[in-house]
């Protein structure tokens, strides 16, 4: 989720960062979370199968 490309993206620093800056650090995990909902809006919208499964996933953490 969100976290774990947080993590990929900045590395384990993030974990200082949520508690130096846990506003800064609110405010980037939103941004990546709206990104994964219009991510997901986005794949459903182009889906020439939508009722072939129950939901989208997707594979962001690097572990």
């Amino acid at each position: 989720g969100p976290h774990m490309i947080a993590i990929d993206l900045i590395g384990p620093d993030f974990y200082w960062w949520c508690i130096e800056e846990p506003e800064l650090c609110k405010k980037f995990l939103n941004k990546i979370t709206q990104g994964l909902i219009e991510a997901e809006e986005y794949v459903r919208s182009i889906d020439v199968h939508p009722n072939a499964y129950d939901g989208y996933g997707i594979a962001e953490d690097t572990s």
